[in-house]
Protein backbone atom coordinates (compact mmCIF):
# COMPACT_ATOMS: atom_id res chain seq x y z
CA UNK A 1 0.00 0.00 0.00
CA UNK A 2 2.84 2.40 0.79
CA UNK A 3 4.25 2.12 -2.72
CA UNK A 4 0.90 2.94 -4.32
CA UNK A 5 0.25 5.82 -1.91
CA UNK A 6 3.64 7.35 -2.70
CA UNK A 7 3.04 6.79 -6.43
CA UNK A 8 -0.32 8.53 -6.16
CA UNK A 9 1.20 11.42 -4.21
CA UNK A 10 3.89 11.79 -6.88
CA UNK A 11 1.22 12.00 -9.57
CA UNK A 12 -0.71 14.45 -7.37
CA UNK A 13 2.32 16.74 -7.39
CA UNK A 14 2.43 16.44 -11.17
CA UNK A 15 -1.28 17.29 -11.31
CA UNK A 16 -0.69 20.41 -9.22
CA UNK A 17 2.15 21.52 -11.51
CA UNK A 18 1.00 20.33 -14.96
CA UNK A 19 -2.59 19.15 -14.74
CA UNK A 20 -2.16 16.92 -17.78
CA UNK A 21 -4.15 13.80 -18.67
CA UNK A 22 -1.27 11.36 -18.04
CA UNK A 23 -0.94 12.63 -14.47
CA UNK A 24 -4.66 12.11 -13.88
CA UNK A 25 -4.53 8.57 -15.24
CA UNK A 26 -1.37 7.79 -13.26
CA UNK A 27 -3.00 9.07 -10.07
CA UNK A 28 -6.00 6.85 -10.81
CA UNK A 29 -3.77 3.80 -11.26
CA UNK A 30 -1.96 4.57 -8.02
CA UNK A 31 -5.26 5.10 -6.20
CA UNK A 32 -6.58 1.80 -7.57
CA UNK A 33 -3.47 -0.01 -6.37
CA UNK A 34 -3.73 1.61 -2.94
CA UNK A 35 -7.33 0.51 -2.38
CA UNK A 36 -6.52 -2.87 -3.86
CA UNK A 37 -3.82 -3.30 -1.22
CA UNK A 38 -5.90 -1.97 1.67
CA UNK A 39 -9.16 -0.03 1.65
CA UNK A 40 -7.76 2.65 3.94
CA UNK A 41 -5.45 3.66 1.09
CA UNK A 42 -8.41 5.58 -0.31
CA UNK A 43 -7.33 8.66 1.64
CA UNK A 44 -4.99 9.54 -1.23
CA UNK A 45 -7.98 10.48 -3.35
CA UNK A 46 -8.52 13.56 -1.18
CA UNK A 47 -4.96 14.67 -1.84
CA UNK A 48 -5.41 14.12 -5.58
CA UNK A 49 -8.56 16.25 -5.41
CA UNK A 50 -6.71 19.04 -3.62
CA UNK A 51 -3.92 18.89 -6.19
CA UNK A 52 -6.48 19.08 -8.99
CA UNK A 53 -7.97 22.20 -7.41
CA UNK A 54 -4.50 23.78 -7.61
CA UNK A 55 -4.00 22.62 -11.20
CA UNK A 56 -3.07 25.20 -13.86
CA UNK A 57 -5.77 23.63 -16.08
CA UNK A 58 -8.52 25.04 -13.84
CA UNK A 59 -10.67 27.67 -15.57
CA UNK A 60 -9.73 31.22 -14.61
CA UNK A 61 -13.20 32.81 -14.68
CA UNK A 62 -16.60 31.65 -13.42
CA UNK A 63 -18.38 32.31 -16.70
CA UNK A 64 -18.83 30.68 -19.20
CA UNK A 65 -19.71 27.41 -17.54
CA UNK A 66 -18.61 25.06 -20.35
CA UNK A 67 -14.93 25.03 -19.31
CA UNK A 68 -15.99 24.23 -15.73
CA UNK A 69 -18.04 21.26 -16.89
CA UNK A 70 -15.09 19.87 -18.85
CA UNK A 71 -12.81 20.52 -15.85
CA UNK A 72 -15.13 18.57 -13.52
CA UNK A 73 -15.39 15.69 -16.03
CA UNK A 74 -11.58 15.54 -16.23
CA UNK A 75 -11.43 15.56 -12.43
CA UNK A 76 -13.45 12.35 -12.26
CA UNK A 77 -10.81 10.48 -14.31
CA UNK A 78 -8.67 9.38 -11.31
CA UNK A 79 -11.77 8.04 -9.55
CA UNK A 80 -12.99 6.08 -12.57
CA UNK A 81 -9.52 4.73 -13.39
CA UNK A 82 -8.89 3.80 -9.73
CA UNK A 83 -12.11 1.87 -9.31
CA UNK A 84 -11.58 0.30 -12.75
CA UNK A 85 -8.16 -0.97 -11.66
CA UNK A 86 -9.67 -2.23 -8.42
CA UNK A 87 -12.51 -4.10 -10.13
CA UNK A 88 -10.26 -5.46 -12.88
CA UNK A 89 -7.61 -6.84 -10.53
CA UNK A 90 -9.97 -8.07 -7.79
CA UNK A 91 -12.63 -10.16 -9.54
CA UNK A 92 -13.91 -11.46 -6.19
CA UNK A 93 -15.73 -8.15 -5.77
CA UNK A 94 -18.13 -8.81 -8.61
CA UNK A 95 -18.18 -12.60 -8.25
CA UNK A 96 -19.16 -12.53 -4.58
CA UNK A 97 -20.73 -9.11 -4.20
CA UNK A 98 -22.78 -9.95 -1.08
CA UNK A 99 -19.63 -11.11 0.72
CA UNK A 100 -17.81 -7.98 -0.43
CA UNK A 101 -20.63 -5.78 0.92
CA UNK A 102 -20.55 -7.63 4.22
CA UNK A 103 -16.77 -7.24 4.47
CA UNK A 104 -16.96 -3.50 3.75
CA UNK A 105 -19.54 -3.13 6.50
CA UNK A 106 -17.64 -5.27 9.02
CA UNK A 107 -14.10 -4.11 8.30
CA UNK A 108 -14.45 -0.56 6.97
CA UNK A 109 -17.59 1.29 8.01
CA UNK A 110 -18.28 -0.29 11.43
CA UNK A 111 -14.76 0.34 12.77
CA UNK A 112 -15.06 3.99 11.74
CA UNK A 113 -17.91 4.44 14.21
CA UNK A 114 -16.86 5.34 17.74
CA UNK A 115 -19.21 2.75 19.11
CA UNK A 116 -20.66 -0.19 17.27
CA UNK A 117 -22.67 -3.16 18.37
CA UNK A 118 -21.10 -6.53 18.97
CA UNK A 119 -22.78 -9.80 18.16
CA UNK A 120 -24.86 -9.69 21.36
CA UNK A 121 -26.12 -6.14 20.72
CA UNK A 122 -23.93 -4.55 23.40
CA UNK A 123 -22.06 -1.42 22.29
CA UNK A 124 -18.30 -1.41 22.80
CA UNK A 125 -15.66 1.27 22.43
CA UNK A 126 -12.80 0.60 20.05
CA UNK A 127 -9.43 0.32 21.74
CA UNK A 128 -7.32 1.26 18.70
CA UNK A 129 -8.79 4.72 18.21
CA UNK A 130 -6.40 7.68 17.87
CA UNK A 131 -7.21 10.35 20.48
CA UNK A 132 -9.05 13.19 18.76
CA UNK A 133 -6.60 15.84 19.97
CA UNK A 134 -3.71 14.06 18.22
CA UNK A 135 -5.41 12.53 15.18
CA UNK A 136 -6.47 15.72 13.39
CA UNK A 137 -2.99 17.32 13.20
CA UNK A 138 -1.41 14.02 12.14
CA UNK A 139 -3.87 13.29 9.34
CA UNK A 140 -4.25 16.91 8.20
CA UNK A 141 -0.53 17.23 7.51
CA UNK A 142 -0.72 14.83 4.57
CA UNK A 143 -3.70 16.62 3.08
CA UNK A 144 -1.98 19.99 3.22
CA UNK A 145 1.23 18.87 1.51
CA UNK A 146 0.27 20.01 -2.02
CA UNK A 147 -0.42 23.54 -0.73
CA UNK A 148 3.20 24.43 -1.48
CA UNK A 149 1.87 25.53 -4.87
CA UNK A 150 -0.05 28.37 -3.23
CA UNK A 151 3.19 29.94 -2.06
CA UNK A 152 5.17 29.31 -5.26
Amino acid sequence: MTFFCILTLWFAMRIAVRGDMSSLIGAGIGFGGAILSKYSGGFVLGIVGLAYLLSPQRPKTLKPFAPWIMWVVRGVIPIVVGFGVFLLLDPLVWKYFAKFQSDIKDWVTDPLNRRHATGNGRAVRRSFQVPSGIGLPIFSGGDLAPCWKCWA
